[in-house]
């Protein structure tokens, strides 16, 4: 999902055109969902789900969607659906229309990606789509800086953990990173969640000034060790809200270099941040590797089903900041 309205489209062939720019990947077998509100259609929350394969599933998928649009606060509803089985994708679209009850159906249409057909025209050949990576909204996209991947299978591969001899060695280090921790609190009289905090911080400010690759192995192994400790995640979440996209980028990097149960943090983190933005497909993957990583940690899913709800990114952050206000701080 997304919530942030940029585009501006004139017919139902720039609706298809801006999908790729709206969700940053190219969808295919998808169905989209775009609220409106306002007399002047203004565009806003995207979502993206995949199209069912079994029949019994399309109704369901439909209420699914269209629970979403609802909780956004949709005033209206386009719904496109991409994929070369028509007849599916033509069964989606109408399900997820006959299931927005007050929300409007502005558009409902799909396409094979050379034609496209919608539910108020009963022609059975349909009308031509071209569908081109040099549309305007892409190139718009492109221009402010954003990525669009060719599809989401591209995406999913920048959150896979990092494998090879490098993070093996990493696990074999783990017990003796943890002892140093214990040592240290021994040593000095120290606030661990004072001190755990400060040190995460350094190790994301090293990553963003010079990127992850400088960040050396045992300062990452320190930073998973130290977001074990409840204290110094707890002071950590207030801090997230602010954050810019890079840091979406710092921690998913982070996170897909750290070894076994320690990355779960980090990908939550990432996935939380993916959040805030409003894109949905990069917090499910966050969020999904962190329960791959641990599932017996609890935020990642309880983020997890907030998404699932469609809790608003706005509310998220709300929720967040009560629960971890006062916390600490992570500049």
């Amino acid at each position: 999902m997304t919530s942030q309205p940029v585009y501006t489209a004139h017919d139902v062939a720039d609706l298809f055109n801006l999908l790729p720019a709206a969700l940053g990947f190219a969808p295919h077998e998808s169905i989209c969902a775009i609220a409106t509100s306002g007399p002047r259609q203004r565009l806003g929350f995207t979502m993206r789900v995949d199209l069912p394969d079994q029949d019994d599933h399309v109704q369901h998928v439909g209420r699914f969607v269209a629970g979403h649009l609802r909780a956004q606060g949709a005033d209206g509803a386009i719904v496109l659906v991409v994929s070369t089985r028509v007849e599916r994708a033509a069964q989606a679209a109408r399900a997820v229309e006959g299931a927005l009850g007050a929300i409007r159906p502005v558009v409902v249409a799909w396409t094979d990606t050379t034609r496209y057909w919608t539910a108020s025209d009963d022609d059975e050949t349909g009308t031509p789509l071209d569908l081109s990576p040099h549309h305007p909204a892409v190139l718009e996209a492109v221009v402010a800086g954003q990525e669009v991947l060719p599809d989401r299978t591209v995406l999913e591969d920048r959150w896979r953990p990092c494998d090879g001899p490098g993070s093996t060695w990493l696990v074999t280090q783990v017990v003796q990173v943890e002892r140093e921790l214990v040592e240290q609190a021994w040593r000095e009289p120290i606030d661990l969640a004072v001190t755990g905090l400060q040190e995460v911080q350094d190790v994301v400010r090293t990553a963003e000034d010079s990127g992850v690759d400088a960040v050396e192995a045992r300062s990452l192994l320190r930073l998973g060790v130290w977001l074990t400790l409840g204290a110094v995640r707890d002071g950590l979440w207030p801090t997230l809200e602010d954050a810019g996209p890079e840091r979406l980028v710092t921690w998913r990097e982070l996170a897909r270099r750290s070894p076994g149960v320690y990355a779960a943090v980090p990908y939550t983190v990432a996935g939380y941040l993916a959040y805030l933005r409003g894109d949905g497909a990069q917090a499910a993957m966050g969020f999904d590797r962190a329960t791959s990583a641990d599932p017996g940690y609890a935020m990642a899913a309880t983020l997890g089903d907030a998404l699932r709800l469609g809790t608003h990114p706005r509310r998220l952050r709300e929720i967040v900041r009560a629960a971890y206000a006062g916390a600490g701080s992570l500049r």
